[in-house]
């Protein structure tokens, strides 16, 4: 009874204050406008649900919403037509039944993941790298304030979905190749020409030339050369930073240093976050306290 009462003091004229609209939006409540209504954001694993989830999801449609519920386009569960006064009984059922709200407001966002194009293979596990960005920064800065938004993504290669490239952060696996030029034997029908994409290998006068302004390190000549030219590569994380996606769209700045391990990859991601947080300016998104500070000041920060 108190709770109702206490819902009821917070309308004004049977209207719900922008401040109360504010706080149920940091919670995953996202006001349908022109109703009393909500849609709430179930965050998912990058897409994967579990059957007893589901069922719970099914279960707080049911009771609280109007059965209905959607999937949106970063792979949360939308359950749409939950009335006000059933906003604060909703949450209570997803925290008890482990269901994962919010994905909304000032923070880290969930973690987005872009596969690689059928064709290719991937060069690392975007799922299993977006899972444990997932638990480092998405559920453990959960609650952390920053200037604005921050979006993550996660690609397979760099033979994927370029939109990775427009968000705050993007990753992408890359394979870098070791060129054993003792081996080459200057074939004209070179293997390792052929399977280039990015024409950054080029054969003449009995030599193999690599480009390596050109070279894109998408490992599609690695293990090509029947010779051994390209038997040996390295696997590798490459950064963007400061990307925009909606209205206006623009890919972000690569850094220009490969990352080898997964240890330094979380580092510098969390680096990232935290200069966001300490030198962003209040309602600046990321791309704009890049272009403020200068990129060799945010390289400078991270890459140390």
């Amino acid at each position: 009874m108190d709770s109702v009462l206490a819902r009821d003091d917070r309308m004004v004229h049977g209207k719900i204050p922008n401040e109360e609209s504010e706080r149920l939006y940091a919670l995953g409540f996202i006001h349908e406008k022109g109703s009393m209504s909500f849609y709430l954001r179930i965050i998912t694993n990058n897409g994967n649900v579990e059957t007893d989830q589901l069922k719970q999801v099914m279960a707080l449609a049911n009771t609280y919403g109007n059965g209905t519920v959607t999937l949106s386009s970063d792979k949360a569960i939308e359950v749409r037509g939950i009335a006000y006064e059933d906003t604060e009984d909703a949450m209570k059922f997803c925290e008890e039944q482990g269901l994962i709200t919010g994905g909304t407001g000032n923070h880290v966002r969930p973690i987005m993941v872009y596969e690689q194009d059928s064709r290719y293979n991937q060069i690392i596990d975007p799922y299993d790298v977006a899972d444990k960005l997932r638990k480092l920064f998405f559920l453990r800065l959960k609650k952390e304030n920053l200037p604005n938004k921050m979006e993550i993504a996660v690609g397979g290669g760099p033979n994927g979905c370029s939109e990775l490239k427009t968000y705050d952060i993007g990753i992408e696996g890359v394979e870098v190749p070791s060129f054993d030029m003792e081996l080459c034997r200057g074939c004209l029908n070179c293997s390792v020409q052929r399977n280039c994409k990015k024409g950054a290998v080029l054969v003449g006068n009995g030599e193999l030339f690599v480009n390596n302004l050109k070279c894109d390190k998408c490992g599609e000549c690695v293990g090509k050369c029947p010779f051994g030219v390209t038997t040996h590569s390295t696997k590798a994380y490459r950064i963007y930073i400061g990307g925009r996606h909606g209205n206006c769209v623009r890919e972000g700045i690569r850094l220009s240093r490969l990352l080898t391990a997964e240890e330094s990859l979380f580092s510098v991601i969390d680096r990232l976050i935290f200069l966001f947080q300490e030198m962003g300016q209040e309602g600046e998104e990321f791309a704009d306290t890049i272009a403020r500070i200068g990129v060799d000041t945010v390289e400078r920060k991270v890459l140390a």
